[in-house]
């Protein structure tokens, strides 16, 4: 499993690797267990993409996660 590195300007990848489905799974899980933690996540989330490669695919792979854990999307 490869490890995710943040800097200051967020999530520093490459693609395919280690920007890839998987991993971008595994830091919307870790944003649900967050979220669902907030009082706030009742009111559910937006999730947004741009154009770069595989970002509505990426996008889409979020949501999925978020809806899985019950979060509103």
């Amino acid at each position: 499993m490869t490890s995710i590195l943040f800097g200051t300007d967020g999530w520093r990848a490459t693609m395919p690797e280690p920007f890839s489905d998987r991993n971008v799974a595994r830091a919307a899980q870790a944003f649900a267990d967050w979220l669902r933690t907030q009082p706030s996540a009742r009111r559910g989330v937006a999730v947004g993409y741009d154009g770069r490669m595989n970002g509505r695919a990426y996008a889409v792979r979020v949501a999925r996660v978020l809806s899985g854990n019950g979060i509103k999307v």
